[in-house]
Order: C-alpha cells, then structure tokens, then sequence
C-alpha cells in the first residue's frame, strides 16, 4: 500500500448521556503513510485538534489531542466492508487516554486521495 491522504467527516457521541443524540458533527484531513502511520488535523465541537496514531489492516487507533486545551482522547475502531471505490467508513469506541473505560462511539467516513488522484479502496468511520 502506497501513502494516501483521507478527508474524513462524522459523528461521535457520549455513552453517559441518556438521549440517543451525538455530540456533533467532526471533519478531519488524515495522511496514511505506507507503513501505517496516520497524522492529521481537523476540528469538532469543542475545538481544533491533532491526531496521531495507525491503520494496521483493518485496526485503527489514534489519539486525538485538542490544541485550545490539553485534553486528549483515544480512539480505537475497525474499517467497515462494503464501501465502494475511493469511499473509506470506519466505526469504534473513544475514551480517556489512560483507561479502559469505553465514553462514547464515533462513525466516520472519507474519501481517500493520492498524489491528487483517488484512491481505490474503501473505510467507513463512526
């Protein structure tokens, strides 16, 4: 797999809340490189953030680091099958950097892009 860049855009919600809403709308720009890092940027609801993490197969992690605060989460989710062509879904759980405890779930989905050009594979992200 070469390097390729994903624009991605979805919701996350909070496990501890008792209506069935999300929390907001998150759109982010993320670099896949070959080996299986993954850098990016974007912003949501409570601010602009960084992420850093990795996309081994079809496991993602990452942590996602606010830069108005120093807060920090992590993520952690699987691609989905059945997206077509360049359209990349992934879905999964988000919580405090150092704990097990699951405080919400994420669903995002992006279109990936290399050298300009689209890229011909398939993720969903929630």
């Amino acid at each position: 797999m070469s390097s390729f860049q994903l624009d991605l855009n979805g919701y996350y919600t909070y496990t501890s809340w008792s209506s069935l809403g999300d929390d907001g709308y998150s759109t982010f720009k993320l670099t896949v490189l070959a080996n299986g890092v993954i850098y990016g940027s974007g912003s949501d609801k409570p601010g602009p953030f960084v992420l850093s993490g990795a996309l081994i197969n079809d496991d993602i992690r990452f942590i996602k680091l606010y830069t108005n605060s120093s807060t920090t989460w992590k993520y952690i989710g699987k691609r989905l099958p059945g997206a077509v062509g360049n359209v990349f879904q992934f879905a999964g759980a988000w919580g405090y950097v150092n704990s097990d405890r699951q405080d919400g779930q994420w669903a995002f989905t992006g279109i990936a892009w290399e050298n300009l050009t689209k890229v011909r594979f398939a993720f969903l992200i929630m």
